[in-house]
């Protein structure tokens, strides 16, 4: 199996940026809750799961645009390299034409 470099580099920073979010979320909702009295776990379970399940896609969203973003410029540079030394490969040989 090959592993896509780029995809990894991906999925591990998501991974990364997610794990802190999800804690904080997580605490925060289970906080409020309690606050305002919801003892039910299966409500607490049900909103958490609503909540976090938001954030992340909210999260990827962003993650995702960026590295897509990045990939886009990229690609922009090495066409840019690409056609450079397309242009001068043509400028060399019509040089040698007419040395």
């Amino acid at each position: 199996m090959k592993i896509d470099k780029r995809n990894l580099k991906e999925s591990m920073t998501d991974t990364a940026i997610a794990m802190p979010i999800a804690w904080a979320t997580s605490y925060v909702s289970l906080v409020l809750m309690i606050s305002f009295g919801i003892k039910d776990a299966l409500v607490i379970s049900a909103v958490q799961t609503l909540i976090l399940t938001i954030v992340s896609v909210v999260r990827k969203y962003c993650v995702r645009t960026i590295f897509s973003k990045r990939d886009n410029l990229f690609k922009d540079n090495s066409l840019k390299e690409k056609r450079h030394r397309t242009y001068e490969n043509k400028n060399e040989s019509n040089l040698q034409r007419y040395v």
